[in-house]
């Protein structure tokens, strides 16, 4: 039996009106010290998939689960495509999600 798996080019139901087509966003780690731009995303990846995707590609901890957060510093939600949360050229920072408590 074959695990299913998590193509982040497959389309995601969402509600509104997503894009389709790849769309650049600059991608900084926590410190700010790393940056780069992406195209690899779909609009429709949930923002919780690419944070993971991106963590990875930027050989970050794996042991951590990360969040995307936008320009102004809100945290995007991780199971809303990345389309429905910000814009073609946005720049993210990947952040490690900590739970207090």
């Amino acid at each position: 039996m074959k695990a299913p798996s998590l193509e982040l080019s497959d389309p995601v139901t969402t509600k509104g009106s997503a894009r389709r087509k790849p769309f650049v966003l600059e991608v900084s780690d926590v410190t700010g010290t790393t940056t780069r731009k992406t195209d690899q995303f779909q609009p429709s990846t949930p923002a919780g998939a690419a944070a993971q995707a991106l963590a990875v590609e930027m050989a970050l901890p794996q042991d951590v689960a990360w969040a995307l957060r936008d320009d102004k510093g809100a945290l995007l939600q991780e199971d809303i495509a990345l389309g429905e949360q910000v814009e073609n050229g946005a720049a993210v920072g990947l952040m490690p999600k900590a739970h207090l408590g």
